[in-house]
């Protein structure tokens, strides 16, 4: 909402360090609840499948949303 609404040329960096901070922390919120629904011994994998995951959605999630949109 900030780049969209604000003129000023500081607003953009300002906007993109506010998405950085909400992704990093939605991150490490979504790994604890994901961590936390299986047993200790499988939780290595899966904190692993779970950062793949996320950081291929990261990567190819704003290519798939573009071309859905033309």
């Amino acid at each position: 909402m900030l780049a969209v609404l604000g003129a000023a040329p500081l607003v953009l960096p300002a906007a993109q360090a506010l998405a950085s901070i909400a992704a990093a922390s939605g991150q490490g919120v979504f790994a604890v609840h994901a961590t936390s629904a299986v047993p200790d011994d499988q939780r290595p994998p899966v904190i692993g499948l779970f950062n793949l995951s996320y950081l291929l959605g990261a990567a190819f999630g704003p290519a798939i949303v573009s071309l859905l949109a033309l």
